[in-house]
């Protein structure tokens, strides 16, 4: 009877082992995404400064944007939406992909504006990488969009620079991809 009891013990510790690894796997899937440079718009320099992600199972960023041409400046106040819109591998064990950042920001020019960042990481050395925003106001019109030159490549020169960098899920990465973005 004891050998029983303790076997089913041992069994029992095992499940709930596996079942505690797993979820420690599951709990990382959401990654983050850091980046900065600038682009051109309507023959302008466009700067930026963006960051996203999932942290203890909250939407985090930042998003820092100045259209030098229109004297368009956008601060971020909060995230509303990470979103993984494919991912891949370089080859060499990096992640690549595009993300989806958004939330709402306060503006020199529109007041407080819904926004939506789509960048994307296409390796080092970031000749590739893309970045491009777009405002919307409470009301659901448009403010602002990079979108007629889309995508927007960091590549240099009148292209551009910068980059953009995806970063492999960890422990405090908990959460998972999704949100709410308004400005779509």
């Amino acid at each position: 009877m004891r050998r029983v009891l303790a076997a089913g013990y041992a069994l029992g510790l095992a499940a709930i082992a596996v079942m505690l690894m797993s979820t420690s796997v599951n709990a990382w899937q959401c990654d983050f995404v850091t980046g900065g440079g600038f682009i051109y718009v309507n023959g302008a320099k466009g700067t930026f400064a963006i960051g996203g992600g999932c942290k203890h199972n909250e939407y985090w960023g930042h998003l820092e944007y100045h259209d030098h041409g229109t004297g368009l400046d956008a601060h971020w106040t909060s995230i509303t939406a990470y979103q993984e819109w494919d991912s891949g591998n370089d080859g060499k064990g990096r992640l690549i992909g595009q993300r989806l950042i958004c939330g709402t920001a306060r503006t020199n020019q529109f007041g407080d504006v819904n926004f939506a960042v789509v960048v994307r990481d296409n390796g080092e050395p970031g000749t590739d990488d893309e970045f491009d925003i777009q405002l919307k106001k409470p009301d659901g019109t448009m403010a602002y969009t990079t979108a007629p030159g889309y995508p927007h490549k960091l590549g240099g020169g009148t292209n551009g620079g910068g980059n953009i960098q995806l970063h492999k899920p960890n422990a405090s990465n908990t959460g998972v991809f999704g949100g709410s973005c308004p400005a779509l």
